[in-house]
């Protein structure tokens, strides 16, 4: 695994990326502390529903994110900022990615209990539709 780059050349990158606002600049810093996403995921994978690569990708756009927002004048540590950031982006994946059973009770607004399955549309039946041909069917036999 990479090593973080220290402290003061981060600063002193981050010093220049501000003021060229450098592609290249701003992917060398990403590139040189990626062991953040690995640290700021630590904990979080789960193994169901969230493939590990794809949490990582998200959390390596969230890295790049984080080097284009930091600003060295506030007096934090880059890592800090990074890995609260890729940590919030990694919960909110993995909060709204949760298995339900379409069996699960629930209640609607009556009190009735339902499933989840019954709040389903079933897109291949149009009843008005379908009441209207027959209508039309019977009218003109």
């Amino acid at each position: 695994m990479e090593q973080a780059i220290s402290y003061d050349n981060n600063i002193d990158l981050f010093k220049e990326y501000q003021k060229t606002k450098s592609i290249r600049l701003r992917n060398e810093i990403a590139l040189k502390n990626k062991k953040l996403i690995y640290i700021g995921m630590k904990g979080l994978y789960s193994s169901n529903a969230n493939d590990i690569e794809e949490l990582e990708q998200e959390a390596f756009i969230c890295l790049l994110k984080a080097v284009e927002t930091f600003d060295v004048s506030k007096g934090f540590k880059f890592s800090t900022y990074a890995i609260s950031c890729i940590k919030a982006i990694t919960r909110n994946r993995l909060d709204y990615s949760i298995d339900l059973s379409l069996d699960e009770p629930i209640q609607n607004q009556d009190g009735e209990n339902l499933s989840m399955v019954d709040t389903l549309e079933d897109e291949r039946v149009d009843i008005e539709s379908d009441c209207v041909d027959r209508y039309n069917r019977n009218r003109f036999k």
